[in-house]
C-alpha cells in the first residue's frame, strides 16, 4: 500500500499534538507506526499509536506494579469485529476500542447504536460474564472452561486475548504494543 507522503506528515504533526511531543520524537514514532502492511492506512497507524501510549502500555505497567502486590488478572479485548454500539459505522475499518467489551458484560440493549452478537461473539460474552461473576465471588476469574491465569510479573506478563469464541492466552503484549519504545521515551 502506498500512503501519499502528504498525507503521512499530516498524520506525524496530529501525532506531536496530540502527544505532546515534539517533531522529532513524532518523526521517531512515525518510524514505528508506519502506514503499510501493518496498518491499513494513517488512520489506522495514528489510532494504534495513541492507543498503545495512552492506554496499552500505561494498563501494562499498572499490571506489572499490582501483580507484586495482589494477584493481578489483565485481559486484552480483541474483537475487532465488536458492533460498534457507541459510534456506529463511523470509523472504517472496526477495531476494538476502549469500551467495546461492555457490550459482552452487559448487553446493552438501550445503547445508541445496539447490534446483535454474532454465534461466536455471544460465546465470549457468556466467557467474560462467567469469568467477572467469579472474579467477584472469588477473587479469580478463572473457569473450567477458560483458566485465567495470574498476570505473574513482568517477565512472564500472562493475560487473556478476549477474542471470539474463546479466550485465548497471550505473553507478546508488550511487543505488539511497542511499550518498550514508549518506556524509552
Amino acid at each position: 500500500m502506498i500512503v501519499h507522503p502528504m498525507r503521512w506528515r499530516r498524520a506525524r504533526l496530529a501525532a506531536a499534538t496530540a502527544l505532546g511531543v515534539t517533531a522529532t520524537r513524532a518523526a521517531a514514532i512515525a518510524a514505528v507506526y508506519p502506514p503499510g502492511n501493518d496498518f491499513l492506512s494513517a488512520t489506522v497507524a495514528f489510532s494504534t499509536l495513541v492507543g498503545d501510549a495512552s492506554f496499552a502500555c500505561p494498563a501494562l505497567q499498572i499490571d506489572q506494579e499490582t501483580s507484586q502486590r495482589v494477584p493481578t488478572y489483565a485481559y486484552e479485548f480483541n474483537d475487532d469485529a465488536a458492533p460498534p454500539v457507541f459510534t456506529g459505522q463511523l470509523f472504517p475499518p472496526p477495531v476494538a476500542t476502549h469500551e467495546s467489551e461492555l457490550q459482552y458484560l452487559f448487553g446493552l440493549p438501550n445503547a445508541l447504536f445496539p447490534a446483535p452478537l454474532d454465534p461466536g461473539q455471544q460465546a465470549l460474552a457468556a466467557s467474560m460474564q462467567a469469568a467477572w461473576a467469579n472474579f467477584a465471588a472469588r477473587g479469580n476469574p478463572a473457569t473450567r472452561a477458560v483458566p485465567w491465569p495470574s498476570f505473574a510479573g513482568a517477565n512472564s506478563a500472562r493475560m487473556l486475548s478476549l477474542v471470539p469464541p474463546q479466550p485465548q492466552l497471550e505473553t507478546d503484549f508488550a511487543a505488539r504494543h511497542h511499550c518498550a519504545f514508549w518506556a524509552a521515551g
